[in-house]
Formats: structure tokens, sequence, C-alpha cells
């Protein structure tokens, strides 16, 4: 979680949220954010920065610049 240690609290809250659910894996299956989610990019009016941060904290080692 040292990535969203600097986040606004709500944000932090919701990206907590997220890698708890990540985490547990059960019969719980990403569909979006995942890995190719790509795909379904097409389906929102305009991209959410919600879904972008969610995808780097959860598939990449890119730190969060906030």
């Amino acid at each position: 979680m040292d990535k969203i240690t600097q986040l606004n609290a709500k944000l932090r809250d919701v990206l907590r949220d997220t890698l708890m659910e990540n985490s547990r894996k059960n019969n719980f299956i990403r569909i979006y954010p995942s890995k190719p989610c790509d795909i379904y990019d097409q389906y929102f009016t305009q991209p959410k920065p919600l879904h972008k941060m969610i995808y780097k904290c959860l598939y990449t080692d890119e730190v969060m610049p906030f």
C-alpha cells in the first residue's frame, strides 16, 4: 500500500478496498480494470482516472505521483 499513502482519503479508501478485494481472489474474477481490459474502454464515454489508477496499483510498479 506504499503507492497510495499520499493520495487523498477518499481515493485511498477506494484503492485500499480494491487491493483487499484483489488479494482475496476466492471466486472473484476482475473484469475491469484488468490486464486485458483495453477491449472494454470502448464502452465508456470518456476515460475514468480512477480506473487507470486502480490498474496502475494492481498491475504496474509505477509510483503514484500524488
